[in-house]
């Protein structure tokens, strides 16, 4: 069985906000997720905490997903 994408993905975030440069009091985040995908199928892309010029990306997914998902990224 492989790994099919769904027909449409929601996209949460923005890499525009520096997340990682907001300090609300009690110092800046050391990591952020985007908590919202986790049930609706979405992804997350925001800036990165290491590089301006790097995003991160959030997938949330069931578990036998994610061993589809690692299945057909490392086939030959």
């Amino acid at each position: 069985m492989m790994f099919k994408l769904p027909a449409k993905i929601g996209v949460a975030g923005t890499p525009k906000v520096k997340i990682y440069d907001v300090n609300f009091g009690w110092g800046k985040p050391t990591k952020y997720e985007t908590i919202s995908i986790d049930c609706n199928g979405s992804i997350s892309v925001n800036a990165s905490r290491d590089s301006s010029k790097d995003l991160e990306i959030g997938l949330s997914l069931p578990a036998n997903k994610w061993m589809l998902l690692l299945i057909s990224l490392t086939k030959d």
